[in-house]
């Protein structure tokens, strides 16, 4: 993926309702282009990975049941799976970027996440966490 596509790439959306970020919001598409695509493009190659999902209008955010405070809202969070890579091995590797502030392994099992949520939140402190589902819904612990 090249930086000059990513506003295009991060509004995408298999839902039919729209999806388009306004200015502010398009600066942290780019700021998480260059803060985690890049890095993971870098290390892994382009198209070692896919997005599942990037920049969420509130909208699209309430129909995909998303927190109210997700960083997809704000474009600093996305949403990847491993093309030619495991899933595993992009988390091992975000945890150790300097400027991510939330990581998490999203279900799965104890060896391979169903997929990776990675933000690069400025304004948040880093938490590494992993998803499960009780019979209250998802639930977030610590990344051990």
């Amino acid at each position: 993926m090249k930086k000059e596509n990513c506003i295009d790439i991060s509004q995408k959306t298999n839902y039919k309702i729209p999806n388009k970020a306004g200015k502010e919001v398009q600066k942290n598409i780019l700021f998480t282009f260059d803060c985690l695509i890049k890095p993971l493009q870098d290390k892994f190659g382009e198209g070692s990975f896919s997005i599942n999902s990037w920049y969420r209008s509130p909208n699209l955010n309430v129909l995909v049941k998303g927190s109210a405070k997700s960083d997809h809202l704000l474009g600093y969070a996305i949403d990847i799976h491993g093309v030619s890579v495991k899933n595993s091995e992009l988390f091992d590797f975000l945890k150790r970027l300097e400027d991510t502030s939330q990581i998490i392994w999203e279900f799965g099992n104890d060896k391979e996440p169903a997929w990776v949520h990675v933000s690069c939140n400025p304004n948040k402190f880093k938490s590494i966490l992993k998803s499960k589902k009780n019979e209250k819904g998802t639930v977030y612990e610590k990344f051990s």
